[in-house]
């Protein structure tokens, strides 16, 4: 058996949030946001093919935006969309890098009550 060689560079972008920020939570914005991705990384020398791995993490950020807006998730629909917009981000990063395998990592299940 053998296994294709991996892209296992490690980059972490800061996005301020993963679903409380309009650039993250506007599909439309969504192919933008990820070339953005793809020129830091270029630029960097880091790109020369599509990644094999991407992670979402950030939560902390949400709340912290949250807090400010005075719009902490407090109830089941709230949380569900929450749930939504990490989805729809992750959706839209496989259809941009069809390959890659996407990992999210919150503690909104486990600290916060989940996404309902």
């Amino acid at each position: 058996c053998a296994v294709p060689l991996l892209n296992l560079t490690v980059v972490e972008t800061h996005s301020a949030g993963m679903a409380s920020l309009r650039p993250s939570n506007d599909a439309a914005l969504q192919p933008a946001r990820l070339r953005g991705w793809e020129l830091a990384l270029a630029a960097m020398r880091l790109h020369h093919r599509p990644p094999d791995f991407v992670t979402l993490s950030g939560e902390e950020w949400d709340f912290k935006n949250w807090a400010r807006a005075g719009r902490q998730p407090n109830s089941s629909l709230a949380w569900r969309e929450v749930g939504e917009v990490i989805r729809m981000q992750v959706e839209a990063i496989r259809s941009h890098w069809p390959r890659a395998v996407v990992m999210v990592r919150t503690m909104y299940g486990a600290t916060y009550g989940g996404f309902g």
